[in-house]
């Protein structure tokens, strides 16, 4: 049996990469197992651009927030790499939709600096939307993107860095926790440390019903599309924001970024899936959708999708994330359930998970708590 670490961690996603980077800028030994290839798209964190905000309908986001663009920036100057592309974007609504009325009472509540924009002038200020007659927009200037599949990548160097080790194509075979150790097989070796770190996304939920532990995750297959504008200069970054719109399907989209094409898609239409099930397709229904939202809402963009890629959601029914330790075995901690929108809380993420094994406290919230679910 090889010598023990202080912490495994299984999953070398952005949660997993962010852990990984903690504990060993904390000078814990880490090993950080991936299934796969690093930066593989079979996942939930690869791709060109996520979207980091603070305006979100529930305080408990905005919050803690703040520090996650600190560690960002931590990470930046580390690595000496721009990851944080600060442009602003907008909140597209109405007080009549609940979600958008709720992102600007948190935005007041946190006091945190905006604008709002009636109709007439988010049409001079972004002509690109085609906007009801009632919509307004909250503008928020550090709205920006994260390179998505840069960020992991930039995570496990720093986290290399700092002493971690990585292994790649390691498939977890068999769990087991016990007095003060875990064990961990993979490929047939049996692995001990400290502590364990499960932030395998939509691996989850199976790797921990090998412990007996049953959660609500529900996974599914989500997707992105790209399309062409008729004009491309009307789409840089300086010109178009990031945005969010409140409806009864949420849309969001980004400006040109990676590569000449504006993103938009559809926040959880996909169809449930198992991470070995999925079938790397655009569900078609939902595709007619966006591409029938963006002809009437973005008429600057041919409405047929030139390109799709698929993610998975791992989802929790409350859509609050998971970061809290296994109810029968402390030494064990799991980082799951972040439901489409826990990218931007990588960092933090990790040094909370840091910070439960250190102060041997649970989890940094009531509302990420396993017991939630009865």
């Amino acid at each position: 049996m090889s010598q023990p670490w202080d912490v495994i961690i299984i999953g070398a996603g952005v949660i997993g990469s962010s852990a990984a980077w903690r504990f060993a800028r904390r000078g814990h030994r880490v090993l950080l197992l991936e299934q796969h290839t690093l930066g593989h798209d079979r996942g939930s964190s690869h791709g060109e651009s996520r979207i980091i905000r603070l305006s979100y309908d529930e305080p408990l986001y905005t919050e803690r927030m703040p520090r996650a663009y600190e560690l960002w920036g931590e990470l930046e100057r580390a690595s000496e790499k721009n990851l944080v592309h600060t442009i602003g974007g907008v909140d597209l609504g109405s007080s009549d939709v609940p979600s958008w009325r709720a992102t600007r009472d948190t935005l007041e509540q946190f006091e945190i600096t905006f604008e709002e924009l009636d109709r007439d002038a988010l049409s001079k200020r972004f002509p690109q939307f085609r906007t009801d007659e009632n919509e307004s927009a909250l503008w928020q200037a550090e709205t920006g993107i994260l390179p998505a599949t840069l960020c992991v990548r930039t995570l496990i160097e720093a986290a290399m860095d700092r002493g971690a080790k990585v292994r790649e194509q390691c498939r977890v075979q068999e769990i087991s926790a016990d007095g003060d150790r875990v064990q961990v097989t993979v490929n047939g070796e049996t692995i001990e440390a400290g502590h364990l770190v499960v932030a395998a996304g939509g691996w989850s939920g199976p790797l921990l019903e090998r412990l007996g532990l049953k959660l609500p995750l529900e996974v599914t297959e989500e997707f992105v599309a790209y399309f062409r504008p008729n004009d491309p200069s009307d789409y840089q970054p300086e010109r178009f924001p990031v945005f969010i719109r409140h409806e009864e399907e949420f849309v969001y989209g980004f400006p040109i970024f990676d590569r000449p094409l504006v993103k938009v898609a559809l926040h959880h239409a996909g169809e449930k899936t198992t991470a070995e099930g999925r079938i790397f397709e655009a569900d078609i229904d939902v595709l007619d959708r966006l591409e029938a939202w963006v002809e009437a809402r973005l008429p600057g963009l041919l409405p047929a999708a030139v390109d799709v890629e698929t993610c998975l959601y791992t989802n929790t029914p409350d859509r609050d994330f998971i970061v809290d330790r296994h109810p029968d075995h402390e030494r064990l901690l799991i980082a799951a359930g972040f439901s489409g929108h826990g990218f931007k809380f990588g960092p933090w993420i990790g040094e909370a998970l840091v910070d439960m094994v250190e102060g041997g406290s649970g989890a940094p919230h009531e509302r990420f708590r396993i017991h939630r679910f009865g």
